[in-house]
């Protein structure tokens, strides 16, 4: 997205789409990746210039909160933009 802004927006509505009723914004990324880890209760969130480092933040996170059953939920990139 070109701003945060529709970033945000964008991100909400595709949560109501698939069914979300308490649909917020948790974190948000720009020119990174970002990861959602999942657990059997709770959640962590990373974002870092790569997918896998994101994971790997956010699996770290997971375990050191003394979740169980930590698995990667959601990953996405922002890609840089050029500027002109």
């Amino acid at each position: 997205m070109r701003s945060k802004g529709a970033a945000q927006r964008a991100a909400i509505k595709d949560c109501q789409r698939k069914g979300g009723t308490d649909c917020r914004i948790e974190f948000s990324y720009h020119n990174q990746c970002g990861v959602i880890v999942a657990a059997d209760v709770g959640f962590s969130v990373a974002s870092s210039e790569t997918v896998d480092q994101a994971a790997r933040n956010g699996m770290e996170a997971c375990v050191r909160a003394g979740s169980k059953n930590c698995h990667l939920y959601f990953s996405d990139c922002s890609p840089a933009e050029l500027v002109k």
